[in-house]
């Protein structure tokens, strides 16, 4: 949470190395899930580092591939089966994706 947190927080700041930074520390943390067997929790990280990719997308002005990320974290997130003791998304990654889309049309 912690390295979304500052992923998110460097894009909109636009601090690129440190996004990056953030991103990178992401996916180590996936892959440690992944070769734990945690699919499920290395597929929630996987999700946030496609939402700070997003981020650092838009505000790099890439808004196509910025929307595109965003709906793909978006679709791996709807696809995600939740028991009823797992807590949901902080913040649902349909959220930003509708922002993002909204961005795009606006400016064609």
């Amino acid at each position: 949470m912690t390295y979304f947190a500052r992923g998110l927080g460097d894009a909109h700041l636009k601090d690129t190395a440190a996004a990056r930074a953030a991103i990178d520390s992401l996916a180590q943390c996936r892959d440690r899930l992944n070769t734990m067997k945690e699919s499920f929790w290395a597929n929630q990280v996987e999700i946030q580092r496609l939402e700070v990719v997003a981020w650092l997308e838009s505000s790099q002005g890439h808004s196509e591939d910025a929307l595109a990320g965003m709906r793909r974290a978006a679709e791996m997130e709807d696809a995600t089966e939740k028991s009823v003791v797992t807590p949901g998304p902080l913040a649902p990654a349909r959220e930003p994706a509708g922002r993002f889309a909204a961005g795009v049309e606006a400016t064609r």
